[in-house]
């Protein structure tokens, strides 16, 4: 019997290699306000994403298809803390799009279980004492609740 599979790139809603690339050119050019510049771009455009929107729309693909396996890459968590103290207008907040995704399958009454999560990058960037930015990133993995994950 065949195995059906959904793959989807979630992705963070923004470009992260431009708040790389800020990253480096603010060391190389010795100018914080490069990567200053481009954090703001990456966390507004950030923040302007509707994730719960987004998860619905997923979880609405994934009952019409009824795959065996869901598979998402790119499901981020994204955490800033004190970047009002640096004149930045983001409040404290964690976003954290695999339960909103999780919450989302429970409305559809999908029965999912995430049997394997993939940590690919954890990183945190400091801009001063207890202020700064931290980027999850990981790939996940959902069986539908009936079938049997060794099988898969």
């Amino acid at each position: 019997m065949p195995i059906r599979v959904f793959q989807h790139n979630v992705g963070p809603g923004f470009n992260i290699d431009n708040v790389v690339t800020g990253l480096v050119l603010a060391g190389i050019y010795q100018n914080p306000q490069i990567f200053i510049d481009s954090l703001v771009v990456g966390l507004s455009t950030f923040q302007s994403t509707n994730w719960r929107e987004r998860a619905a729309r997923i979880a609405v693909e994934v009952r019409r298809l009824n795959p065996d396996v869901v598979t998402l890459q790119e499901m981020v968590t994204i955490s800033n803390q004190g970047l009002q103290l640096v004149g930045l207008t983001f409040s404290d907040q964690t976003t954290d799009f695999l339960p909103i995704l999780q919450e989302e399958f429970e409305r559809l009454n999908l029965r999912y279980d995430l049997v394997q999560t993939l940590p690919l990058t954890d990183a945190v960037i400091p801009l001063a004492q207890g202020i700064f930015v931290r980027y999850i990133d990981r790939d996940v993995m959902f069986v539908r609740h009936q079938a049997s994950a060794s099988n898969v």
